[in-house]
């Protein structure tokens, strides 16, 4: 006999089975975290500092499982860009971007897909035409930076002796 009353062997059974629970609950967030990381190209575990552990607790051992291998890793913006260059020459809309990157199995914010298109748009690799509609630019359409003409020397002020 192990001298523990049936109602604490109950308790701690009950508390065992909880923290398993929670446990379990942890490991599929890091998950998320590990999967959602890598697709803006971040190694969260390149950023983890076990340093900070005090040194009388050893570091717990992480075990999360690899992110999912349906889902290339690439970025939230590459795939928004490739999702409008399948498109070329007709246009996409956010919303449309959005649950073609859910049926991959990511989830963004709803905002998410606008930004990315608004920032390749000022990378002159999206063009959008009126509010909603935007449209891939082949690398040869795309405009080249003109070089900059006739600028001012700083020292001379004009009207100035």
């Amino acid at each position: 006999m192990c001298g523990w009353p049936p109602a604490c062997k109950d308790f701690r059974r009950d508390q065992i089975t909880a923290l398993e629970a929670e446990q379990q609950h942890i490991s599929v967030q890091a998950q998320k975290c590990h999967a959602t990381a890598e697709l803006f190209g971040f190694d969260l575990l390149a950023e983890c500092v076990l340093d900070t552990v005090p040194a009388r607790a050893p570091a717990p051992a992480v075990t999360t499982p690899p992110p999912p291998t349906s889902v290339p890793a690439k970025t939230v913006k590459d795939h928004v860009r490739d999702i409008a260059q399948q498109a070329h020459p007709n246009s996409v809309r956010a919303s449309q971007i959005r649950k073609q990157l859910e049926g991959f199995g990511i989830v963004v914010h709803e905002k998410t897909v606008g930004t990315t298109l608004y920032r390749l748009s000022r990378e002159h690799v999206i063009r959008r035409e009126g509010k909603a509609d935007w449209f891939f630019v082949p690398e040869g359409e795309r405009p080249t930076a003109a070089a900059p003409q006739g600028e001012e020397s700083p020292g001379v002020s004009p009207g100035c002796c």
